[in-house]
């Protein structure tokens, strides 16, 4: 998590700020277009913090993991980051997380890889 630039942190505020209206409520957090993994890590740590041991809790993110298909060549850049495939780095990043979880034998972070609109059906 990169939060050196203010639109990053304004969005890491925004998410923490969603967590604590959410931790009261059962039920997992989803997102639908995983990315760089900013948004799913965010969410990650967050449980980890503030509900250590609520392992029913999973944050789950589909994503096709092969970017836009037609994004322009403004758009797809290193800042731009919509064409991010990093399915194997964000499975790597998900290995170390549950390494320093507590309850972390009890899977918490599960990705969907595929098309979103195929995938949340089969999580139904």
């Amino acid at each position: 998590m990169n939060l050196e630039k203010r639109q990053n942190l304004s969005k890491f505020l925004a998410r923490y700020e969603i967590y604590k209206l959410i931790c009261n409520i059962h039920g997992s957090i989803v997102e639908c277009g995983v990315g760089d993994g900013t948004g799913l890590k965010t969410w990650a740590l967050l449980s980890a913090i503030f509900e250590p041991v609520n392992h029913p809790r999973r944050i789950i993110g589909f994503d096709t993991f092969e970017g836009h298909k037609s994004v322009s060549s403004i758009d797809n850049t290193a800042e731009g980051k919509l064409n991010f495939g990093g399915f194997e780095e964000l499975k790597n990043w998900i290995i170390d997380y549950d390494k320093n979880r507590f309850v972390n034998d009890i899977p918490k972070i599960e990705l969907a890889k595929g098309n979103t609109v195929n995938e949340i059906p089969k999580h139904l």
